[in-house]
């Protein structure tokens, strides 16, 4: 069960972003970092996951990295995270995360739409040291799937879409998935 849940929740992590480089506190400036979950990773391989990043994204062993830019009260990134299986695949491109609220909304890509459909909310991030306000930081926290998003008209467990796009048993991503630890480093 334990493994049929990391093994969704991999795939979840498609939504959020990840499996990479450089460490979270080598980050550089205007830089996003995600450092998947250890559980999330050794369930990649076995489920038929597999992570890459869409250009300007880059992965790097369990790290992704994004660049990032603060505007306002929100940090928007370029490219994004790619979960493909053999039954599809799910991108989250473009996130932009409310520093204040630790919501983020991503561009989320599959093979059945033909353009990305944006959905609101769809990732949490929460904990850590947040100091986006006062020197551009946020470090450690924790970057979730939301349990529960308005997607094409309905609410829906972005969990349980994931699942199905990428073609794993139903239940196999559990609502809620952490993803990782995340590191946000933007100039002022």
């Amino acid at each position: 069960m334990i493994v049929r849940r990391i093994t969704a929740g991999a795939a979840g992590l498609a939504l959020v972003g990840t499996a990479f480089a450089a460490a979270p506190a080598m980050a550089k400036s205007n830089t996003t970092t995600l450092k998947l979950d250890a559980g999330l990773v050794a369930a990649l391989g076995p489920a038929g996951v597999t992570p890459s990043a869409v250009k300007p994204a880059k992965l790097k062993g369990t790290t992704i990295s994004f660049p990032a830019k603060l505007k306002g009260k929100t940090i928007t990134h370029k490219g994004g995270l790619k979960l493909a299986s053999s039954a599809g695949f799910v991108t989250l491109q473009d996130i932009v995360i409310n520093y204040k609220t630790g919501k983020a909304t991503a561009a989320v890509g599959n093979p059945i739409t033909p353009d990305p459909l944006v959905i609101n909310n769809i990732l949490v991030i929460k904990g850590g040291k947040n100091k986006i306000k006062k020197n551009g930081t946020w470090n450690n926290a924790t970057a979730s799937l939301a349990k529960e998003v308005e997607a094409l008209g309905a609410k829906q467990d972005p969990a349980v879409l994931l699942a199905q796009v990428l073609g794993l048993p139903g239940g196999s991503i559990p609502t809620g998935q952490k993803l990782g630890k995340i590191t946000i480093k933007v100039k002022k």
